[in-house]
């Protein structure tokens, strides 16, 4: 779905409005939160690096809170920058509510994580 279609969808410009309901929606899997490697073509490579700040465990940023201050590369997760981010895993709560998953859908949910190619990655 468009950003530019959120805010023409009252339950969707609500739940974005709605920051509990925004954070809900992640599953806590951490994905999100190892480290990356861009290369020279724009192809992003994974690696098994956590950041120093995600509990293995909880998979939960110790740092939540003042995690956009620490310096650290954490991105914030909009409705704006979610459809540049490619490198989030295609099994993601975000990016799934972007191709069009109910608003309310797996909202709060916990569910193992599958290990799936990114948006837009091709097979090897």
């Amino acid at each position: 779905m468009d950003p530019r279609q959120w805010k023409n969808n009252p339950r969707m410009k609500k739940t974005m409005s709605d920051q509990k309901i925004w954070e809900d929606r992640c599953r806590r899997c951490g994905q999100c939160c190892f480290e990356k490697w861009i290369e020279a073509a724009g192809r992003i490579r994974f690696t098994r690096i956590p950041c120093r700040h995600l509990d293995m465990v909880s998979r939960e940023c110790r740092v939540y809170d003042k995690r956009l201050d620490v310096g650290e590369g954490c991105v914030q997760l909009t409705p704006e920058n979610l459809p540049q981010l490619h490198w989030l895993p295609a099994d993601c709560a975000y990016v799934e509510l972007l191709d069009g998953a109910p608003v309310n859908g797996n909202t709060g949910k916990k569910k193992a994580c599958r290990k799936t190619k990114r948006r837009g990655e091709r097979g090897r």
